[in-house]
């Protein structure tokens, strides 16, 4: 897994969180290398209900970032992620691992 997840983030063009990523782009790889053109999976599912509940919350509550420096799009994600009693990792940890993994 950790060797593939450089290549993911470059292919996804963007900060990845969910790890089954992974799994899927081994598997392309595999795909190709025998080959084959299309492969049936259970991935996309979540589409009949207008996508994740988290990803939704996340790109809302980005909208509070419109002035960059106060960061309250963050702190909004924190807070909910505080009342909901989700695990957390330290805020400065997250943002040394998103500008390593995917600048911008």
């Amino acid at each position: 897994m950790l060797s593939t997840y450089p290549a993911l983030v470059t292919a996804c063009e963007a900060r990845v969180i969910d790890t089954s990523c992974v799994a899927m782009l081994q598997l392309a790889r595999r795909v190709h290398a025998n080959s084959q053109k299309v492969v049936l999976t259970g991935e996309g599912a979540n589409e009949c209900l207008a996508g994740y509940p988290w990803y939704k919350m996340s790109q809302a509550l980005g909208m509070f970032n419109l002035v960059p420096w106060l960061h309250l799009g963050d702190r909004a994600r924190r807070a909910h992620l505080n009342l909901n009693h989700f695990p957390q990792f330290p805020a400065a940890m997250l943002r040394h691992l998103g500008w390593s993994l995917a600048p911008g």
